[in-house]
């Protein structure tokens, strides 16, 4: 194929001489429009001869193709969504451990019978600690204690229970008119600020 193309191209001296004989040409046919110019116009005389073609211009080189553009890579496949982890199952609450049940009391022992007793003391004889007029005068001082505490005596006031009343109250009259006004005072003092609060 190219050795067809070179073929038909035309060489450096064939162009030049069609370059030449253009100019001749042209120069001819102009002395010859200004001889027709100067002389009568003769119908008789011949046309002059067309023009020569040019050579045709050789065809360009057909421009090669152009490469296809490379295909795009695919996208990338999106990652897998990986699953949620199971929340843990939440164990079940043991149940409370009953009270231990309190251990039933003991059965109590039988009293010995204290009569039994008296009886095995009454057996021997006890001897006394103190002098037998010692215990005499003592006992009766314990009777007349008891006989006060029930009956009294020179009067109804004159019982233990009086006694002591009456021992009792100057030292706790003493004691309030020491105490008493203080006390109050406290009392006053929180109840008006009570009172303000609310207000």
């Amino acid at each position: 194929m190219s050795a067809d193309a070179s073929e038909d191209e035309p060489t450096m001296e064939e162009i030049l001489a069609s370059i030449r004989r253009i100019i001749s040409d042209e120069s001819e046919e102009e002395g010859e429009l200004e001889a027709a110019e100067d002389e009568p116009l003769d119908e008789s005389a011949p046309e002059p001869d067309p023009e020569p073609e040019p050579d045709p211009e050789p065809e360009p080189d057909p421009e090669p193709e152009p490469e296809p553009d490379p295909e795009p890579e695919p996208d990338p496949e999106p990652e897998p969504t990986p699953e949620p982890t199971p929340e843990p199952t939440p164990e079940p609450t043991p149940e409370p451990t009953p009270a231990p049940t309190a251990a039933p009391m003991p059965a109590p022992e039988p009293e010995e019978d204290v009569l039994e007793l008296t009886e095995f003391a009454s057996d021997g004889e006890i001897e006394s600690i103190v002098s037998p007029d010692v215990e005499s005068t003592a006992g009766e001082s314990f009777a007349h204690l008891t006989h006060l505490m029930v009956q009294g005596y020179g009067g109804a006031e004159n019982t233990l229970d009086a006694l002591v009343r009456a021992m009792l109250k100057p030292m706790l009259q003493a004691w309030l008119d020491e105490h008493l006004p203080s006390i109050v005072q406290d009392a006053v003092e929180r109840e008006v600020a009570r009172i303000a609060r609310r207000q």
